[in-house]
């Protein structure tokens, strides 16, 4: 069977106790019931300037199911970090250069 990892990015306030985040975010793949189980799940945390940046890495049982899939991560995830009263980062958007047409 065809294998195709999907992942899921959270973006988190710096202040926060990102063991206890990264925890949640895995038992929130696991729980999936798209997942494929018996195949790695990953948490991949990376510190930004403006917080934490968050990606969860795992397998759906169908890679057909891959968009519902990283959707059911992505709701269930922030659902959960919200619950647990997490604070989402505000990552800036990136200016437009100068001198360009809008």
């Amino acid at each position: 069977s065809p294998q195709l990892q999907c992942t899921a990015d959270f973006y988190l306030h710096p202040s926060h106790d990102s063991a206890r985040a990264r925890e949640l975010l895995f038992d929130v793949a696991l729980t999936s019931p798209y997942l494929a189980l018996g195949e790695p799940i990953a948490v991949v945390v990376e510190e930004q300037p403006w917080g934490t940046h968050y990606r969860v890495r795992a397998y759906p049982i169908d890679a057909r199911q891959q968009f519902r899939f990283a959707t059911d991560l992505t709701v269930r995830g922030k659902v959960e970090l919200l619950r647990q009263s997490f604070t989402m980062a505000a990552v800036p958007a990136r200016p437009e250069p100068a001198g360009s047409a809008a």
